[in-house]
């Protein structure tokens, strides 16, 4: 029983940290903070964590392994590398949508300055990869991997950005974020890749991750 409540409170803390850094960036959060959003004390946090770099490092894994997981449902092998391409930016754009503690790995990352392993390890070197085996009669024409490379985390960037206004700041992301009435991050990068890449990501049928673009 005393395991069961353990695990039950280190879920309940890291979740709330997740959040906290998400919002307020490392700088910003306190253990103080994170103690009160998860509605424990904080001698009961610091018994599991005994530093806010612990627990922040604690919350990256949590967000590198929750985008490990969603990338390997994503199939190897598509009829082309665009449409791998859209799968795969579409399954981290709507990870940044829905998860904190995946926007919070990316934050903990850019702000801490991590070296990988760290959450932007954890996929641009599959991309960079897949891309760059690619025939170049599978691309769109003037394109290359090293820009298609770039376009996607140019899009991942602003997509980790406007997922956490809109979560946190709606009345700022619609000016900042989107002219449009977008509901998620993944619905305007869907729109933005079918005019960069000339392609339509089916918004008819579930996304390999189990998201729908």
């Amino acid at each position: 029983m005393r395991q069961k409540r353990a695990a039950r409170t280190w879920r309940t803390l890291v979740d709330a940290a997740a959040e906290v850094f998400d919002r307020d960036g490392y700088e910003g959060t306190s253990l103080t903070r994170i103690a009160q959003a998860a509605d424990t004390s904080l001698g009961a946090l610091t018994f599991h964590f005994d530093s806010k770099e612990h627990l922040a490092r604690t919350v990256g894994e949590e967000g590198c392994a929750a985008t490990r997981s969603a990338l390997a449902e994503i199939p190897a092998r598509q009829d082309s590398p665009v449409e791998w391409l859209v799968s795969f930016t579409l399954a981290l754009t709507g990870l940044l949508d829905r998860d904190p503690a995946v926007r919070a790995a990316a934050r903990l990352t850019r702000e801490l300055l991590w070296t990988p392993p760290n959450w932007y390890s954890t996929w641009q070197p599959t991309l960079r990869a897949r891309l760059a085996e690619s025939h170049p009669s599978q691309l769109p024409p003037s394109a290359d991997p090293a820009t298609l490379t770039a376009l996607t985390s140019h899009l991942v960037a602003g997509s980790e950005s406007c997922a956490r206004h809109r979560t946190y700041h709606p009345e700022a992301a619609a000016q900042d974020c989107s002219a449009s009435t977008s509901s998620s991050s993944s619905d305007d990068v869907s729109r933005i890749l079918r005019l960069v890449l000339d392609t339509t990501p089916s918004t008819q049928t579930s996304h390999p991750t189990g998201l729908h673009p």
